[in-house]
């Protein structure tokens, strides 16, 4: 059947500003896949497109309107989580989730996408599966928010902090403004003005996203090529004296001591005490720990502190009666579980096996 669509001026502005913004959009994906400087290219390609698709898709116009478009439109913009799932996975913990799959895993994984594919191109989205799929996206959005949540105190990475704070503020954002959508009235949801101004801010977004992706590839290509000159015997001046710098900075010396001091002992210890024990910025800190002593997690830094004094017990036989939870509990863990998660993963043993080499 053939649709008429009658549109007003501000409705075709409404549509050029969308179609401005998906364009821009699309146009930053070919570019992020192209090049091989941006980090996580692919991974934010992706997500680029998805986002395109949602621009589209709440185009102010009928549904039957889109045509054969509509259920690629769709499909893509239910692909959104999992792809910010991937991309935030690889940002945060340098982990490809698909990589890290084992092969039935990945089977599994081909299978469900598969069977979205077939929902949303051959079925159009139509049926209650939709609304079931709508849940698990949800879920997916929960667990990457409290993947950034928990794990932003301990992050000593500047970079990634940034990306967790980002990475919450964004997601809330969008959940709060879902639900104040919920709960307005429908009038002023369906109005134009609602609608242009949306895509305004959507095409004023993009325009920015745009703008600091031709500049972020321009700096790093300025980066490259400086590195590449450094590198260059023909252009280097003179060489120079490479010496390893292995004098550690008076606050790390501070650090250390108060640590060895039994400080991790402290089964509540985080990096805000520490920061008051040593009378130091808590951003300060984490640069010390991170940059001189090569820490990107406060948990395992203190959990180094706290492995050593279990092994050194483990290992003297006047103690080998005492219980291996007591030792590990006088050392500052909190709990029997993490506590040989954590030992089996840094020492490749159980603590009973560990104790038992030293045991005559």
């Amino acid at each position: 059947m053939d649709f008429m669509i009658q549109l007003s001026g501000i409705q075709l502005l409404d549509l050029f500003f969308r179609f401005a913004a998906a364009g821009q959009l699309l146009i930053m994906a070919v570019f992020m896949f192209a090049s091989a400087r941006i980090r996580f290219a692919r991974g934010k390609a992706a997500l680029v497109v998805c986002l395109a698709a949602y621009v589209l898709l709440t185009a102010p116009i009928q549904d039957a309107a889109f045509g054969w478009f509509r259920p690629p439109l769709l499909l893509l913009t239910d692909l959104t989580s999992y792809a910010l799932l991937l991309l935030y996975w690889q940002a945060v913990h340098g982990v490809n989730l698909w990589h890290k799959l084992i092969a039935p895993a990945k089977f599994l994984a081909i299978g469900w996408f598969a069977w979205l594919s077939v929902f949303f191109l051959g079925l159009k989205g139509h049926g209650p599966f939709h609304d079931i799929h709508h849940v698990i996206t949800f879920l997916i959005i929960l667990v990457i928010l409290a993947d950034a949540a928990m794990g932003y105190r301990d992050d000593l990475v500047e970079k990634r902090r940034s990306t967790r704070a980002l990475t919450i503020t964004v997601l809330l954002s969008d959940m709060l403004f879902l639900t104040l959508l919920e709960v307005t009235d429908s009038g002023l949801r369906d109005h134009w003005l609602f609608s242009f101004c949306n895509a305004a801010l959507l095409f004023l977004l993009a325009a920015a996203a745009f703008f600091m992706l031709i500049k972020q590839e321009r700096q790093l290509a300025l980066t490259s090529s400086t590195v590449g000159d450094k590198q260059n015997p023909l252009v280097q001046s003179k060489p120079t004296d490479n010496v390893a710098q292995t004098t550690l900075s008076p606050a790390v010396n501070e650090l250390k001591t108060v640590m060895a001091a039994g400080l991790y002992t402290q089964n509540d210890l985080n990096i805000g005490k520490l920061a008051k024990a040593l009378k130091l910025p808590e951003h300060q800190l984490r640069g010390l720990i991170n940059q001189e002593l090569g820490f990107d997690n406060f948990s395992h830094f203190v959990s180094s502190y706290r492995l050593d004094a279990v092994c050194e017990k483990l290992q003297d036989p006047a103690l080998r009666q005492i219980p291996i939870l007591t030792l590990a509990l006088e050392s500052g863990f909190n709990s029997v579980a993490s506590f040989n998660r954590i030992f089996k993963r840094a020492k490749g043993v159980t603590p009973s096996d560990y104790r038992a080499q030293f045991q005559n």
